[in-house]
């Protein structure tokens, strides 16, 4: 899953940095080139869903890492969200009881813990992802009993 307003982002913030070091101290394009790869790290994740739970991990570096484990998770479903209007923007995003790697708007998977936290994901074919989920949590339950 990627993020074409984040990759923009990370571009322009690269174009920035690399135009203050050409012209100016070399310190004053340091800031735009940290966050450019700030924005770079964010802008691509794979999610995984099996039998260890819910990961999202940056393709390009190895942190920052989402981990829900199975054993924590009591349900999964596929929401729509708004990037800006339910998360503030777009990368990953923190809010009371509510975390989530926002790269569009659109359809998400959600995941919630037994703790009342929730973890959402914009993946395409959320509705699949969430069915796995389920089914890995329910699985897991039965064997738990």
């Amino acid at each position: 899953m990627s993020s074409r307003v984040l990759l923009l982002a990370s571009g322009a913030l690269a174009v920035c940095g690399l135009f203050a070091l050409a012209t100016g101290p070399w310190w004053a394009g340091l800031l735009p080139l940290v966050f450019s790869l700030a924005c770079c790290a964010f802008a691509s994740v794979r999610v995984t869903v099996d039998r260890r739970g819910l990961t999202v991990a940056s393709t390009v570096l190895p942190r920052p890492r989402l981990s829900v484990p199975l054993g924590d998770i009591v349900g999964a479903d596929s929401v729509q969200v708004n990037a800006v209007g339910d998360f503030g923007g777009w990368g990953y995003r923190i809010r009371p009881n509510r975390r989530g790697m926002v790269l569009r708007s659109g359809e998400a998977l959600s995941a919630r813990t037994a703790g009342g936290r929730e973890y959402v994901v914009t993946v395409d074919d959320s509705t699949t992802a969430a069915a796995l989920l389920n089914g890995l949590v329910d699985r897991h339950a039965r064997e738990q009993d």
